[in-house]
This record gives structure tokens, sequence and C-alpha cells, in this order.
């Protein structure tokens, strides 16, 4: 997932990140310190596998028990655009098999 992480993650989920790593937000906020993981590390997916394999998807099939929306994941920002429907099902897929 390299490819994919450098694209739509890395740029903030990691420790160098201008809001994550630098330390620019207080430690105590709850909020930001869900943001302060590496997404470059394999840990990052797993340890997070579910949320992220729920909010990933374009759809979420029926009896899916997920906290987010689907294609709540990567996260939009001006300048960079949202992966396909194929991309997402490409790491869903990965994520499925246990990120081999």
């Amino acid at each position: 997932m390299s490819g994919f992480s450098s694209v739509y993650c890395v740029g903030c989920h990691n420790p160098e990140a201008a809001c994550g790593g630098s330390g620019c937000h207080t430690p105590d906020n709850p909020s930001i310190n869900a943001l302060l993981f590496d997404m470059r590390e394999k840990s990052a997916w797993t340890d997070r596998l579910a949320t992220i394999h729920c909010g990933i998807v374009a759809v979420q099939p029926a009896g899916w028990s997920c906290n987010v929306p689907a294609e709540t994941y990567p996260k939009m920002f001006p300048g960079f655009p949202l992966p396909t429907d194929d991309a997402r099902t490409i790491v869903a897929d990965w994520l499925e098999a246990g990120c081999p």
C-alpha cells in the first residue's frame, strides 16, 4: 500500500507532518492525538484496520458494523484528488487479507 499511502495518507499521518509530529498542536487534544501515527508503518494500518476498512470503501455492505461512513478516508484537501472506487477496492481487499 505504499503507493496509495504515499499519495493519500502520509502527507498528514507521519511524525514530520505540520500538524502531527511538529508539535504545533497541544498534546492534550484527543482529536489531534488521533492523528499522531505514521502511515508509512504497517502497524498504523493494522492497529486501525476495522476503522480504515469501513471508511475507505465506496459502499459498506449490509451487516457491517462501522463507526465511520463509507468514503470517510482519505480526507479531501484542496489540490489533492480523492481515490477512485477501484483504488478504494484494492485497499479494502488488502485490508481484508490482513495487510500482507
